[in-house]
């Protein structure tokens, strides 16, 4: 991990939240606006549920409000 050859472990990263006094949203920023940007793409070809499913409901409840949430949070929890 210190020679940046491989991303640290959930457990080195509560490590280093420790040791900086910082959450580790704030420490992987860069990462985070990666993911975000990656989710935008993904929401647009993402599939329809089945129209018998139980589940339709709250998955599509879910899809909008991430896509809200990656549309307003330009500076919020993740948009760091």
């Amino acid at each position: 991990m210190e020679n940046g050859r491989r991303m640290p472990t959930v457990k080195e990263i509560c490590s280093l939240s420790m040791i900086y006094g910082r959450s580790f949203e704030s420490l992987f920023s860069g990462v985070f606006q990666d993911v975000r940007s990656d989710l935008k793409e993904r929401l647009i070809t993402i599939p329809k549920a089945p129209k018998a499913w139980i589940g339709s409901l709250n998955r599509q409840n879910t899809i909008d409000r991430l896509a809200q949430d990656l549309v307003n949070s330009g500076g919020n929890q993740y948009g760091l």
